[in-house]
Formats: structure tokens, C-alpha cells, sequence
């Protein structure tokens, strides 16, 4: 007599047991969940061959590594040439990354190489409230989370010391007062030093 084809349940076919990875099913836990959708085999790919941007590999693979990728990639969609997030791709490539989210773009080597340039530009127009700058960096030195962020100890250090050296004097302050700078703890040893002196 035979027999009818025994299927197994829904939840066995698409929750697999924590032992079972698909071997057809990259792990993209390093890609933000809601880039996962724009991945594409990084090998397909192509650099741009005439990015006059330089970058430096080291951050960028730094932040990689801590945060994974939460932005994707720009790339022509008809050549697969990577028109911004150059140094993220060559980054991942040097991390043993499969896999990268990128958005595709239908359109000429002329717009997106404008593109390229004002998305570099744009970023370099940019400035930064030192100050609030410095208070954020002192907090993360202090809780230990500088890694990632392209900033370590000394570029910390120095920013606030350049802080503190543009503070006039208060208002109840004599110049000689003022000129007698407080110490500053460096967030990362948690060393006093006097701004100007040696740390």
C-alpha cells in the first residue's frame, strides 16, 4: 500500500536549529537588517578606477568592525561600478566580507561622477561645534568606546586643550587668574595635566 508523502511543519522549514546554517545562505549579520535586501556578492563589484578621493583604510575598516554597515553603498547599476563608499567596499574586501548592501542607480558616468564628488564635498563643507564635540568624545573615552569612531586618546586630548585654550576669561576672572588654565583629565589614561604643558 502506499503511502502519502509525509511534509514537514512551516516552523521546520523556516526556523532552522541553531546547529543548521543553508550552506546557500550567507550569514549578513555585519549588514544593518534593513540593508539586507540591497546585498550583492562583493565581488561583483568594481571600484571606481578614477576616485580622486583618499581615504584612510584604517578607520574605515576599524568602523566596519565594531559597527558593520549601516549605510549602503552607490554603484551603476549597468557597469557595477561603486561610485560612492569606495573605501567602504575596498574595507570589507580586506575583512573577508561575502556579501554588501549597495543601491543600484540607472544612470550616466557623467551623473554619478557628480555625484561621487558632491557626496565627498558636501562632507568636507561640514564643520563641528568643538565643544560639544569634546563632551561627547570625553564621555565615550571615559566609558571606553572610542574604538570605531576614527578619534583615540590623544586626538581626544587635543581637542580639549584646544577647547579650553580659546575660553576667554569669566567674567569674575582677572587676566592673571585666566591665564593660570585649569587641568584637564585626559579621558583615556586618567591622567591631570595642564593644557600647554606635558602630558
Amino acid at each position: 500500500k502506499a503511502h502519502a508523502p509525509i511534509h514537514p511543519s512551516s516552523s521546520h522549514l523556516d526556523v532552522p536549529s541553531p546547529s543548521f546554517v543553508h550552506p546557500s545562505l550567507p550569514d549578513l549579520n555585519y549588514i544593518a537588517e534593513s540593508l539586507r535586501s540591497l546585498a550583492v556578492p562583493i565581488d561583483s563589484l568594481t571600484p571606481n578606477p578614477v576616485n580622486p578621493r583618499q581615504g584612510d583604510m584604517g578607520a574605515v575598516s576599524a568602523s566596519l568592525k565594531r559597527f558593520g554597515q549601516r549605510k549602503p553603498l552607490v554603484a551603476q547599476a549597468k557597469t557595477m561600478i561603486v561610485y560612492a563608499g569606495n573605501h567602504t567596499l575596498a574595507a570589507a574586501r580586506s575583512l573577508g566580507w561575502s556579501h554588501i548592501a549597495a543601491v543600484m542607480i540607472d544612470a550616466d558616468q557623467t551623473d554619478l561622477t557628480a555625484f561621487g564628488i558632491a557626496d565627498n564635498r558636501t562632507s568636507d563643507l561640514g564643520t563641528y561645534d568643538e565643544a560639544m564635540l569634546a563632551d561627547l568624545l570625553k564621555a565615550l573615552a571615559e566609558d571606553g568606546q572610542l574604538e570605531g569612531t576614527g578619534y583615540d586618546g590623544e586626538d581626544v586630548d587635543r581637542l580639549l586643550y584646544d577647547v579650553n585654550s580659546q575660553g576667554g576669561p569669566g567674567e569674575h576672572e582677572t587676566q592673571g587668574q585666566s591665564d593660570q588654565k585649569a587641568p584637564v583629565t585626559c579621558p583615556a589614561c586618567g591622567v591631570a595635566f595642564v593644557p600647554g604643558g606635558h602630558h
